[in-house]
């Protein structure tokens, strides 16, 4: 599986105004991301994801997605490590 295959196995994928963008919840918040952009930054991470193994694609935060990772793991959707 990859990951693109994994987040449209879990996630609503659409199409928003030409970006296909994937939705998710997070800290109360409904999130819209970019799959594009998503998939250039953690792509070659191995699906099904750890937030570890995101985080890793991204150790300082660059991104700002650590949040999201967190998130996902406290709500199950992935495993913490």
């Amino acid at each position: 599986m990859t990951m693109e295959e994994w987040i449209r196995a879990t996630f609503p994928v659409y199409d928003d105004f030409g970006c296909e963008v994937f939705e998710f919840k997070a800290n109360g918040l409904t999130v819209q991301a970019d799959m594009a952009i998503f998939l250039s930054i953690f792509g070659n991470v191995p699906a099904p994801p750890t937030a570890a193994s995101l985080k890793a694609a991204d150790p300082e935060n660059k991104t700002g997605w650590h949040w999201c990772f967190d998130a996902w793991a406290h709500q199950g959707i992935i495993a913490a490590g």
